[in-house]
């Protein structure tokens, strides 16, 4: 539904009901249509696949990829070729996810550091928790009992 409402904003809508009538529209297309899209050789579904990912790619992306982090660039190229070896996109987010936050929480502890500006925007209480995720032992809870 995502590139669906990519869809109706680059139309122009603006109410809630614009994304509801595009849902509907979707359902009745997969009931009714489902006979005629069968039909349709896979080459062909596959050429409205790739045109639908094309005109939703946000291309302007590649002019500003030598100013993201070195790990962020790794994460999307390593989720890009899982998802070609595998086939499969949401085990590619999965594992694209699960190293994202390995990453985060390597780079963590050094970011809460006073004078980084890795945390700056976050607020006191996440900054709390990677400080605390950071402490390499915790007191013992033997005499609050």
């Amino acid at each position: 539904m995502i590139a669906q409402t990519l869809v109706n904003l680059a139309a122009g809508a603006r109410a809630r009901l614009s994304g509801i009538i595009a849902s509907l529209t979707i359902l009745l297309i997969i009931l009714f249509g489902a006979p005629v899209i069968e039909r349709l050789p896979m080459a062909a579904l596959t050429g409205v696949m790739i045109m639908v990912a094309i005109g939703t790619f946000e291309w302007a992306s590649f002019r500003i990829i030598n100013k993201m982090p070195k790990q962020d660039i790794f994460v999307g190229i390593l989720v890009a070729g899982i998802t070609v070896w595998l086939h499969n996109l949401a085990l590619a987010v999965l594992i694209g996810v699960i190293i994202s936050a390995l990453v985060f929480a390597w780079r963590a502890p050094s970011a809460s550091a006073p004078g980084n500006t890795l945390m700056s925007g976050v607020s006191d209480i996440t900054r709390s928790m990677v400080r605390f995720s950071s402490v390499p032992y915790l007191p013992s809870t033997k005499s609050l009992i």
